[in-house]
Order: C-alpha cells, then sequence, then structure tokens
C-alpha cells in the first residue's frame, strides 16, 4: 500500500485504522438496514391485512344486495350483511351500512375506518369501502 501521508504519522495511522479495521462494520450495516427491513415486513402485513378486509367488505356488500333484491326488504340485507362481516371477523359495529334503491336497482355500500400503524412510517387511517349492486327484474305484464 501506497502511504499518501509520509510527513503526518498520525494521519497514517488513522488511515490505516479506517482502512483496514472492519470490527463493528457488521453492526452498522444491521443498524441502518434493520428499520427499513422492519418497515417493509410489518407495511406488507398491514397491507394484506387491509386487502383482506377490503374482500371481506366487498363480499358482505355484494351478499347484502343480492338479498335486498330478492326480498326488497332493507332490514334483511343489513342482517345478511352483518352475518357475512361476522363470517369474515368483522364487528359489524365498526362498519356503516349504507341501502339504496333506484328505481329496479338495489345498491349496498359498507364503509369501514381501517386503523394502522406501520412502524418508522406513522399511523395511518384510510377508509375501506365495499360496494355492490343488483339489478331488480321488473314484473312481468300479463294480458
Amino acid at each position: 500500500m501506497i502511504n499518501l501521508y509520509r510527513g503526518c504519522p498520525e494521519i497514517s495511522r488513522l488511515f490505516k485504522l479506517i482502512s483496514h479495521d472492519e470490527k463493528g462494520s457488521a453492526v452498522v450495516e444491521v443498524a441502518i438496514m434493520m428499520p427499513l427491513l422492519l418497515m417493509l415486513i410489518f407495511g406488507s402485513i398491514m397491507f394484506i391485512q387491509a386487502y383482506r378486509t377490503q374482500v371481506v367488505l366487498d363480499t358482505a356488500a355484494r351478499e347484502a344486495a343480492r338479498e335486498y333484491a330478492v326480498t326488497h326488504d332493507s332490514s334483511e340485507a343489513r342482517e345478511k350483511a352483518e352475518i357475512e362481516l361476522m363470517i369474515g371477523g368483522i364487528n359489524p359495529d365498526e362498519t356503516n351500512i349504507i341501502t339504496r334503491v333506484n328505481d329496479f336497482e338495489r345498491q349496498v355500500i359498507i364503509e369501514m375506518n381501517y386503523r394502522f400503524q406501520v412502524p418508522f412510517a406513522g399511523k395511518y387511517n384510510p377508509v375501506l369501502r365495499g360496494t355492490a349492486s343488483f339489478h331488480r327484474e321488473p314484473e312481468p305484464e300479463y294480458w
């Protein structure tokens, strides 16, 4: 190795220490990468759970809209939505179930505030919404 600091032995000694001593470098690398790795892992887990909750909301809304189109009773549609939410592991009290009627269309909307926290990234509170609508066939006209 070429000694660029011949005139200053302190700098030469420091340069040799920095360039050849790798003790503790793994600890520094892990300390730098650990927060990023944890954020990615927990962020992925939270995203998967939020997606699963969205699928449950969509399924409950679809089943409730089907029930609403068949029975024309919004209370039965709400009951069906609550049952589907409980099957999916969601507390129906934490959701807002909305039923709408537009001529021959029966629509059900289920909204839920989904709270989660990702380490080193912060807290989030998105609104997840499941929506479904079914068309009711008009009554046939008989002559």
